[in-house]
């Protein structure tokens, strides 16, 4: 079974009280990365899980699709505001998220049965370019140290999937054709781990 524990403007720490709280049993933990989840200020949380259910509750479609994207234009202004507003809270934050990273891989790790991975999120590298370039290789850095230190994958699919503009919603989330490469993707590498 497959749980998408993922939700808009989750921090790290958040992530771990996540973890602390799942069942013991094997299980595969993608964590997330792009430049979100370094701009976020690192709060210690406390978050209760409902038990898991059989059946599972029924699908929840996706909040974003390609009835409903985002201008060009638009897209640019949020990559500029971006830029102009968070990458100076990412820089300020970025530290602190680093280790609020480790710490989740740590209780990951001690977690019986519970493998990490850390997972490089998709991103609109059409509007981008290179843009984003110095945070995304500093993030990266970080996470091949982590993934080398504690013997885990790092995986990105970025430059793999190579998803055009109209794959995107806005800057980072996908929407039908590109999210359907990214799943198809994701699976693939979740049957090899």
């Amino acid at each position: 079974a497959a749980y998408n524990l993922g939700a808009r403007n989750r921090t790290l720490a958040e992530n771990v009280a996540i973890v602390q709280e799942l069942p013991k049993v094997p299980t595969i933990v993608y964590i997330g990365i792009n430049v979100g989840a370094f701009t976020s200020a690192q709060k210690t949380a406390t978050i209760p899980l409902p038990k898991p259910v059989t059946p599972l509750p029924a699908y929840k479609q996706h909040s974003y699709s390609q009835s409903k994207i985002l201008s060009v234009a638009k897209k640019k202004a949020l990559l500029r505001d971006w830029l102009a507003k968070r990458y100076p809270v990412f820089k300020r934050n970025y530290a602190t998220s680093a280790g609020v990273l480790e710490k989740l891989v740590k209780v990951c790790k001690a977690k019986d049965g519970t493998h990490p991975v850390l997972f490089e999120l998709p991103r609109n590298t059409a509007v981008i370019g290179h843009q984003l370039d110095a945070p995304v290789a500093r993030y990266r850095k970080t996470c091949q140290t982590l993934a080398k230190k504690y013997d885990i994958p790092y995986v990105s699919f970025v430059a793999q999937a190579k998803l055009p503009n109209s794959s995107f919603y806005d800057l980072w989330h996908l929407i039908e054709p590109g999210r359907n490469v990214w799943q198809r993707l994701l699976s693939g590498k979740t049957v090899t781990l």
